[in-house]
Formats: structure tokens, C-alpha cells, sequence
């Protein structure tokens, strides 16, 4: 990587997180980040739309563009949906790691969301996430 396009990368991630915004991302966040947050992280990829096959293909990059399609339209009903907080916060993890998982193994951004938005709300669940989760994330901002 040459050293203007290094810093390049440099002063974006400087401004990505000097930006805070509100939003159902930041509960999912402020959720995540307290002493129980990585356990707690664990405990939803247990849960549906999370299975082996799922789990695998978001770290491995095996899941096409049309799967993480499908899988975020899918969990963006589950975090919309009902009064079951435990499933909204599931649909909405899953939903971020779906965007995840298509730019940092196909270099697309998948929701209709501004790039800038979706690299900070990226950067700041891998602060929040446990390996190797937080690794994908960190990947799909600076991808």
C-alpha cells in the first residue's frame, strides 16, 4: 500500500470516529459494549438466523453476494418485528454482520446506507465484538 494511500485510509478512520450518530445500531452497541457484552455477543450467534452454515460463510467469505442479500432482508424483519427485544437485538446483530460479511469478502456495500455511516457503525461494533467477529467488521470498514 503506498504511503498517500495509507494515509489516506489514516485520516478517514480519524474522521469515521470523531462521528457519532443515533439509531437502532447504537442500542445494539451500547448493549455489546458493557463488562458481559463479548458473552452476551456470543449468546445471540446462537440464536436464529445464526447455524453452522451461516456462522461459517459471514467468516470465510462462502456466502455469494445473493445470500448475504437474503439473510440481511431477512433479519432486517426480524429486528422490525414484535415486542421480543431478544429477537430484535439478534436480527439486528445479524443484519450488520450479513453488511459485514459482503464488504469484506466482496467489497459491497449491500444496504442502502451512506458507506461513511455503514464504516463507522462497522468500527464501532468491532470495539464491542469478540473475535472473530470483531476482526470481520474491522475488515468490512476498511474494505
Amino acid at each position: 500500500m503506498s504511503e498517500a494511500s495509507e494515509s489516506w485510509r489514516i485520516s478517514r478512520l480519524l474522521r469515521l470516529g470523531l462521528e457519532k450518530e443515533e439509531g437502532p445500531a447504537r442500542g445494539l452497541i451500547q448493549r455489546l459494549s458493557g463488562p458481559k457484552g463479548a458473552a452476551r455477543f456470543r449468546e445471540l450467534i446462537h440464536r436464529p438466523p445464526f447455524d453452522l452454515s451461516v456462522t461459517t460463510g459471514l467468516l470465510d467469505g462462502s456466502l455469494d453476494l445473493p445470500a448475504l442479500d437474503r439473510l440481511k432482508e431477512k433479519d432486517k424483519v426480524l429486528f422490525s418485528s414484535g415486542d421480543d427485544s431478544e429477537l430484535r437485538l439478534t436480527g439486528m446483530a445479524a443484519y450488520f454482520l450479513a453488511i459485514a460479511g459482503a464488504l469484506a469478502h466482496h467489497g459491497q456495500n449491500i444496504c442502502s446506507r451512506p458507506r461513511e455511516e455503514v464504516d463507522r457503525l462497522m468500527l464501532d461494533l468491532a470495539e464491542v465484538a469478540p473475535e472473530p467477529w470483531s476482526e470481520l467488521l474491522a475488515r468490512a470498514a476498511m474494505a
